[in-house]
């Protein structure tokens, strides 16, 4: 019996020891193109980002009011799409050096557009050492599972004059500190459409203890895959293409062959227009020259000239006749 009930465990954790594991959430790289943000009636839509006071809650507030913000509700800062087009997972979107200019507005334009913020404008950075604390964090990663999102946005960086301010979730010592949250949000795998949201506590620095809100919104675009942009830039270079070789076509052209009167005529597979430029078939070129020919010394014009005018005289002056009464010897 004993040998029975020890050989029924063994089938059971054979059984149990195949059953494979929880399928993981995918890993998404690649650039999170975002959505600038608008305010069409009191809220906000698309990307914006907004700041809880100390005192305040996440879901109530009060959040900070920005006297530059475009929205009728002050408290949000909408942004707009960088240089990048948005945001990078799998690697970094460094502040540039140096990261500020002379009025200590923000020159970290990769992610975002930097926005005014009380008249200085902010911009947006993942930098491989974070700049306020100079700890090493790892690049943004965002992972799908079953439409939800999480992620690890700790080089989240925000610059505004002259200062630095860590705004990634988590921290990066990985702390969870006051209302910071972690990433979150909603991914439809079929269109790429995206939502995500988090808030993190800034730590030091004139803002100490007020927590930033960030929603970002807009369309996930794999690693390797080609922008939106991409076939009207092919259009664009195959416009330049052609138009380089209608261009090389204009500054040749053929020449006749003197026959008689008869002119030379083109090779008939030879294509009569600008479309020439772009046969892939047989096309020949008959005694094709450039423009720019042999030019006729100066002694020769004139000479010629002279000769001209001399027969041209010859023409006008009478030719004297012999007349009747004379006589030959």
């Amino acid at each position: 019996m004993a040998r029975g009930g020890a050989a029924l465990a063994l089938v059971l954790v054979s059984l149990f020891s195949a059953r494979p594991a929880a399928a993981a959430g995918t890993n998404l790289v690649g650039t999170f193109a975002l959505t600038a943000g608008a305010c069409p009636s009191g809220g906000a839509t698309g990307t914006y980002f907004r700041m809880v006071q100390p005192s305040g809650t996440v879901a109530n507030g009060p959040f900070v009011s920005n006297g530059d913000s475009t929205c009728s509700d002050k408290t949000y800062t909408l942004l707009s799409p960088g240089s990048d087009g948005g945001v990078i997972t799998g690697g970094y979107q460094a502040a540039p050096s140096p990261a500020f200019d002379g009025q200590g507005n923000s020159l970290a334009n990769k992610i975002v557009v930097p926005a005014v913020f009380f008249g200085v404008r902010f911009g947006l950075s993942t930098d491989q050492t974070d700049r306020q604390t100079h700890t090493a964090v790892p690049p943004l990663s965002v992972q799908a599972d079953g439409g939800k999102l999480t992620g690890d946005l700790r080089a989240w960086e925000a610059t505004w004059n002259k200062q630095d301010f860590n705004q990634g979730a988590p921290k990066p010592d990985g702390s969870m500190p006051k209302l910071t949250t972690a990433p979150h949000g909603t991914y439809d795998a079929s269109t790429g459409a995206f939502v995500l949201e988090w808030t993190s506590t800034i730590s030091g620095g004139p803002f100490n203890d007020f927590t930033g809100s960030w929603h970002l919104a807009g369309t996930f675009r794999p690693a390797g895959s080609a922008p939106a942009s991409a076939p009207a830039a092919q259009q664009t270079t195959k416009a330049k293409s052609s138009a380089a070789a209608a261009s090389a076509k204009a500054g040749s052209t053929a020449t006749t062959q003197a026959a008689s009167g008869q002119a030379a005529t083109a090779d008939t597979t030879a294509p009569a227009t600008d479309d020439a430029a772009q046969s892939t078939g047989p096309v020949k070129t008959i005694g094709a020259v450039a423009r720019k020919g042999w030019k006729p010394p100066a002694w020769l014009i004139v000479l010629t000239a002279i000769v001209g005018v001399g027969a041209a005289l010859a023409l006008l002056l009478p030719i004297r006749r012999p007349t009747p009464n004379a006589t030959t010897e």
